[in-house]
């Protein structure tokens, strides 16, 4: 593994952020959007209809939370994408660089642009909202963890379909992320679904993790045993994902990686 053709990879993808309308939007106006819509909608429930004084705190919290999953992810699959788009992978892998190396630098940029999506989240939610979340920060540290390693194997998982069916399933990379989100109740508590999803819900780390954002806010309880639950499954998750990434990229190569960009 070499740490130079590694952050060769990480300065090719992070050099064009803010110069890209699409990078753009996905680390600043979307998440504005998102903030502003449940921000208000919330503070409109919370005035109406919840007693509880943190409803508003603990959905907030859970946008902001949402965004390293879904950042994390996003950087990984969108910049396979990329490479495909420009006709540029084959390039990559005819160099001495390694999937393992490619992987490391995509997941590296991932958490680089979910760490500045989180904290500019959670500036709008002060400026817009008075509320500073920066203080639940050293009880919400292991949890922003795993937010990020599911978010990384959800990204290994998009890569590995898009090293089988090549650009066509391009819209995987944005689709697959709210499927996750819905699954995993990131704006809303499980108890809401009908037993059946979720029982299903629950098989995922990310459920446990929001689930235990919101129980740690709002009901004061402690999150140990959402925390070990999140950690578990996590690090079953991201090997086994791993795993299957290495299975669809050798397939994929020995196919050839050129029929991805045709």
């Amino acid at each position: 593994m070499n740490i130079q053709r590694i952050y060769a990879v990480i300065y090719r993808h992070f050099l064009p952020t803010f110069r890209d309308a699409m990078r753009i939007s996905d680390a600043f106006y979307w998440p504005l959007v998102d903030v502003t819509m449940f921000g208000f909608v919330a503070l409109w429930t919370q005035e109406k209809m919840v007693d509880s004084p943190h409803f508003s705190i603990a959905l907030l919290t859970s946008v902001a939370c949402w965004f390293l999953v879904q950042r994390s992810g996003l950087e990984i699959g969108r910049n396979i994408l990329i490479e495909i788009w420009e006709g540029n992978l084959t390039n990559l892998f005819a160099t001495p660089l390694t999937l393992l190396e490619i992987m490391i630098a995509l997941m590296s940029l991932g958490l680089i642009q979910a760490i500045i999506t989180f904290f500019y989240t959670l500036v709008i939610i002060l400026l817009f909202y008075g509320y500073n979340i920066f203080l639940f920060i050293p009880s919400l540290l292991p949890f922003m963890i795993l937010f990020i390693l599911f978010g990384w194997t959800i990204g290994l998982l998009i890569t590995s379909i898009i090293f089988i069916y090549g650009k066509t399933v391009d819209t995987l990379a944005w689709g697959a992320l709210w499927f996750f989100a819905i699954i995993g109740g990131a704006f809303y508590p499980i108890k809401l679904y009908p037993w059946w999803l979720a029982r299903f819900a629950y098989f995922f780390p990310h459920t446990y993790l929001f689930e235990g954002v919101r129980a740690m806010i709002m009901n004061q309880t402690s999150p140990v045993y959402y925390l070990s639950m999140g950690f578990i499954l996590g690090i079953i998750y991201f090997k086994c994902s791993y795993m299957i990434l290495v299975w669809a990229f050798n397939k994929s190569k020995k196919n050839g990686l050129s029929q991805l960009i045709s």
